[in-house]
């Protein structure tokens, strides 16, 4: 897998093309400082950094964590995974600032930005045979027995920012709301396997015909690069459910 197939497809609607919107969220970032993550063809796994300034020039200035492992001409894809949003864009032709700042690298700003914020998370119904795996240790059922180790269940619904799970009729989890559950998974048809913690928000009634109850969670603590498989799976998911 490419750094760029990590990025969202072309036609994904969230995609920014706008140089003077550009600008602005460079420069908001820049104002921030949070750390980014890098993914490029030449790093063996990605790398952090940090972008310190855009210039008059349209040029950015990242200040990166690793410096032997970059190479003049080197383009990264980069994450800022914000608490009110997330972005991520194309660097191409990196090179060293002519500051001579230790691990600073310019390059032209990029020519699309793709920024997704927290409340325009959709839900898309998951398909039948996606299970999440959770690790719990105990999962009593209505006889009091502890039935399972690590306990499967079946999405209703997935989104960038969480799942709605089906608890199976008899079983129950030792959980309280808020209660945040590290170390579960999910395997991503033609992606591969994601990990991440889930954050308990709600339980709804159980249903009528099924028995089973709904479980309302968001993802906690999701690497990056799984954020972005994630991402892509939605999108297929969405491009499936138009056709």
């Amino acid at each position: 897998m490419t750094h760029t197939s990590l990025l969202p497809p072309a036609g994904d609607p969230f995609w920014i093309d706008s140089p003077l919107e550009i600008r602005q969220i460079m420069r908001d970032l820049a104002r921030r400082g949070p750390i980014v993550q890098c993914w490029g063809s030449l790093l063996a796994e990605p790398v952090t950094a940090t972008i310190l300034e855009v210039r008059e020039s349209d040029d950015m200035v990242l200040r990166f964590a690793a410096g032997p492992l970059l190479r003049a001409g080197q383009s990264v894809a980069v994450l800022a995974n914000l608490r009110s949003a997330r972005t991520c864009f194309l660097v191409e032709n990196l090179r060293p600032d002519d500051s001579g700042e230790a691990l600073a690298h310019a390059a032209r700003l990029p020519l699309r930005v793709h920024r997704l914020q927290r409340r325009e998370f959709f839900r898309v119904p998951s398909p039948a045979s996606l299970l999440c795996e959770l690790p719990l240790r105990r999962a009593m059922t209505d006889e009091g027995a502890a039935k399972f180790g690590r306990l499967m269940l079946r999405l209703i619904d997935i989104s960038a920012g969480g799942v709605c799970l089906a608890l199976p009729a008899g079983t129950r989890l030792p959980l309280e709301r808020e209660t945040v559950l590290q170390g579960c998974s999910l395997e991503l048809p033609g992606f591969g396997l994601i990990r991440f913690g889930l954050q308990l928000l709600s339980r709804l009634e159980a249903e009528e015909k099924s028995g089973e109850q709904l479980l309302g969670a968001r993802f906690v603590e999701m690497d990056p690069l799984d954020q972005m498989l994630l991402q892509r799976f939605l999108y297929q998911l969405q491009i499936s459910a138009c056709d």
